[in-house]
């Protein structure tokens, strides 16, 4: 199955504790790359969130946001990490006794600090709603990039008939190229060569022939056509696979045009290379 990297989904969501939204986005990427972005007061929500995302997500730069709009502050009653309260104190002591000032901070500042307080049974019901409301987002962010991951493969597909009707076309005439190059080539040595050794001429014609064949490079080219193909119908992320194929393609595809002696097989493979340059932009949207 194909999928693409690109993909964008939002969210809102709104009950009798919180309202707000959440916002996944996609680019294309090499690897995979996550950045969540949520509220000081959910931050421990983040490990939670990206695996979420990696849960249906392997290739990509994706950004995730949580935007709160509306926090209920009627709860049954807050938590106090006492830990954290005692790490700050010390801290703040360890640096006063390394500078000449003394360093003072109040208890609201302490409240302050993302962490010390946190919501007794709410908070917990909160979290879980929200990643809850995360997962509907997923849902549509991962069928957004289906979507166009079957668009994807539909252009793919498209241009891969372009190029099959192109090397049937090459298969055609490249034999009657050859044989007009041959005849043509023998007239220019008749007419500068008196006497001409049929032996030595049979010989240069033949190096000439072996130079104009491209039965192998159209063979090659085939193969590879085939693995593209098989490649489609994989479940596995196939977007590196895809991309070795179009460089090994686009190899045989210069290869060809090197050993065009003739308008039309050049023009065939200048077409050739258009078309795999083509499924080569496509493919780097394939996850």
């Amino acid at each position: 199955m194909t999928v693409s990297m690109t993909s964008f989904a939002r969210i809102d969501f709104e009950n009798e504790l919180i309202s707000g939204s959440w916002e996944i986005k996609s680019v294309n990427h090499r690897f995979i790359e996550i950045s969540v972005k949520v509220p000081d007061e959910f931050r421990s929500l983040e490990l939670a969130v990206k695996k979420s995302i990696t849960s249906c997500a392997n290739r990509g730069k994706i950004d995730c946001y949580l935007r709160i709009n509306n926090h209920n502050d009627a709860i049954d009653g807050v938590i106090l990490d006492d830990k954290l309260v005692t790490d700050l104190l010390d801290s703040i002591d360890n640096i006063s006794s390394r500078t000449s000032n003394k360093i003072s901070l109040n208890a609201i500042d302490l409240l302050k600090w993302p962490g010390v307080i946190r919501r007794q049974s709410s908070e917990e019901d909160v979290e879980k709603y929200l990643i809850q409301q995360l997962k509907l987002a997923l849902k549509d962010f991962t069928g957004v990039r289906k979507k166009e991951g079957n668009e994807l493969q539909n252009a793919i597909n498209s241009r891969l008939l372009l190029i099959d009707e192109l090397l049937a076309l090459i298969k055609l005439t490249v034999p009657s190229i050859i044989k007009a190059t041959t005849e043509k080539y023998k007239l220019r040595m008749e007419q500068f060569i008196n006497d001409v050794d049929p032996t030595r001429l049979e010989q240069e014609c033949a190096l000439l022939i072996s130079k104009l064949d491209v039965s192998e490079e159209i063979d090659r080219i085939t193969i590879h056509i085939q693995e593209t193909r098989s490649a489609l119908t994989l479940k596995e992320p196939i977007g590196r696979r895809l991309d070795f194929l179009m460089q090994e393609l686009l190899r045989e595809a210069n290869t060809l045009g090197s050993k065009s002696a003739h308008a039309d097989s050049t023009g065939y493979a200048i077409e050739l290379k258009v078309l795999i340059e083509q499924i080569k932009e496509q493919i780097q949207n394939v996850e």
